[in-house]
């Protein structure tokens, strides 16, 4: 057997420890519309987040509503603690925010990207947050994010959890 190849024993071993996801579909290319996709499993037209949600007066009143079903509550309604650290973009007014969304956990931020040491965001403004209270650290925003998964996957290790980590690095600045 070569070791590329698995059975079904270690398939089934593998889902008792966890899921493992072998092909990837993006609902659009760009990020508010495919994070309100994976967060709610609906196309984002339906949910009225079918593009990039841009810091500005005119989209304030854009977000994910914390009415519509979502997987971290799905998650968290069955027993798993939840968390987000790193990039929501799925709205910045209280009631769009990742705990209002079934997130027990959120540590990042709100927009769609913030620069790396001084955690402003696109339009110059502060937006680092843990849960509601905006924080203000010192440090690389890269491994801040990668520091609270690691401590939150360390304090959960013996009960089931969904963690989303969401880099900055990926995103901004271009």
């Amino acid at each position: 057997m070569s070791p590329n190849s698995t059975t079904a024993a270690d398939e089934f071993a593998a889902e008792r420890e966890g899921v493992r996801l072998t092909q990837c579909y993006a609902a659009a290319p760009v990020c508010t519309p495919t994070r309100a996709a994976l967060m709610t499993g609906r196309y984002q037209h339906r949910i009225g987040l079918e593009e990039v949600i841009a810091p500005s007066q005119e989209n304030i009143d854009r977000g994910l509503s914390s009415t519509e079903p979502s997987l971290p509550r799905l998650m968290k309604d069955a027993g798993y603690a939840t968390a987000l650290f790193g990039k929501w973009h799925l709205g910045m007014r209280p009631e769009f925010h990742p705990n209002r969304n079934g997130f027990d956990e959120f540590f990042g931020f709100l927009g769609g990207a913030i620069d790396y040491y001084s955690h402003l965001g696109e339009d110059g403004k502060h937006d680092l947050y843990e849960n509601g209270t905006p924080v203000h650290l010192d440090g690389y925003m890269t491994d801040l994010i990668t520091e609270r998964s690691l401590r939150f996957i360390q304090h959960n290790a013996r009960r089931p959890f969904f963690l989303e980590v969401a880099y900055n690095a990926a995103h901004w600045p271009f």
